[in-house]
């Protein structure tokens, strides 16, 4: 009866309130109602050199009995040294032991802690075991009854509904804050080239008779590039807004891709321009692909350098028998290591300091879809000092565009 008593009370704790101590309140229940002298959480999780290893993260104990004196809290180890434990957890199964009957480092593990008997039971979310609820005897050699053993289990699958819980509002407020981070970078990146469109067209709307032509000319030229930029936004928002890249609409023909290159960083401005160099590594490299959407992969590529890179920034055509490629190369100090497996996620960032402020983060994300929409990718490396973003894209190579 006080194991049913203590699984209502766990209940109250793990699946009608969610707060910080819900696990510890949870705990406690169970402790005073199996009379363990020690309960914990085992959370699983892959050390890089030691394998699938154990950390204890919430812990209740009755401190006249139990020789830990919460010096177990943050205990970790692999789950190399337990095999009887991992067998039996692996399998989905209670594991009781004494440590009497084990052998080897497992017994030897036991004995240091000075645990008698333990029971673990494991801990599963939609089928994936990710932890246990461990409960150790100091003083006696128990024997769990079966139908304890089943009711705790019970226990075990609130744990693994709680957890499962807690990582859904985590993932949405990390979604609602994603979000807020968006709509803030796309109405800056948005604003600005819209502030000089609507600034420029009222001055030529109230006062357009007192500009020379070669000043209107200026003016509708600044105009038409600020509104490309916006294009450009929207035509990223477009990718991005489509998550089967299949959607996406690309064309198959023979580009060249010199002239393209050209062609886009006409578009940029002149401060930027004095920043760009374009080196004739493969004048005749020619590549399968849509025009449009390579257009849109260059300019990406060449934005993120111009935006994060160096203040040299070079542009490389290459060509081989099987691949055209598109180098964009910069003498910045490259993407941090924590985020190299990251930057082509939509709205990831790597950098908090840039040239321009307010990134959406689509770039490179869009740059990538896009670039194997069309057979190819798009790679990162660091290589003397320098950061290089590559497009690959099938080679054409002797084969004229049509006409």
């Amino acid at each position: 009866m006080a194991i049913k008593d203590a699984l209502l009370r766990c209940a109250q704790a793990l699946l009608i309130e969610i707060d910080d101590d819900a696990l510890d309140r949870a705990l406690r229940a169970l402790l005073g109602a199996t009379r363990a002298d020690f309960v914990c959480i085992d959370e699983n999780y892959m050390d890089p050199v030691q394998g699938l290893s154990v950390q204890i993260t919430h812990f209740a104990e009755d401190p006249e009995v139990s020789p830990v004196q919460g010096s177990k809290q943050w205990w970790k180890g692999p789950y190399s040294d337990f095999p009887t434990f991992l067998e039996g957890l692996r399998a989905g199964q209670p594991v009781a032991v004494r440590t009497s009957e084990l052998t080897g480092r497992e017994r030897e593990e036991l004995e240091r802690d000075g645990a008698k008997t333990e029971l673990d039971i494991p801990i599963a979310i939609d089928g994936e075991w990710v932890g246990s609820i461990c409960f150790t005897d100091y003083q006696v050699e128990r024997d769990w009854d079966p139908e304890e053993v089943e009711t705790l289990t019970t226990a075990a699958a609130m744990v693994a509904a709680f957890w499962k819980r807690w990582r859904l509002l985590e993932t949405l407020q990390q979604t609602i804050d994603w979000k807020n981070r968006f709509i803030a970078s796309v109405s800056h990146e948005i604003r600005t080239p819209l502030t000089a469109v609507i600034g420029l067209a009222q001055e030529l709307a109230s006062r357009g008779e007192q500009f020379g032509g070669n000043e209107a000319t200026e003016f509708m030229s600044l105009i038409a590039a600020q509104s490309a930029d916006i294009g450009h936004i929207v035509d990223d928002l477009l990718v991005a807004s489509r998550p089967n890249s299949a959607e996406l609409a690309v064309s198959r023909e023979v580009v060249e891709l010199q002239p393209l290159i050209e062609s886009v960083m006409g578009e940029f401005t002149a401060g930027a321009l004095a920043r760009l160099e374009l080196q004739s590594g493969g004048k005749d490299a020619r590549a399968w692909g849509d025009p449009a959407r390579i257009r849109q992969v260059v300019r990406n590529l060449i934005s993120n350098a111009l935006r994060y890179g160096g203040t040299n920034i070079r542009v490389l055509t290459m060509a081989s028998a099987d691949t055209s490629s598109i180098m964009v190369t910069d003498d910045g100090i490259g993407v941090p290591l924590g985020y190299r497996e990251r930057i082509f996620e939509p709205y990831a960032t790597a950098h908090e300091d840039c040239t321009q402020p307010g990134s959406v983060g689509l770039g490179l994300s869009v740059a990538q879809t896009l670039a194997r929409r069309m057979g190819g990718s798009i790679e990162y490396r660091r290589e003397s000092g320098s950061t290089i973003f590559e497009l690959r894209l099938p080679s054409a190579r002797g084969v004229q565009p049509a006409a």
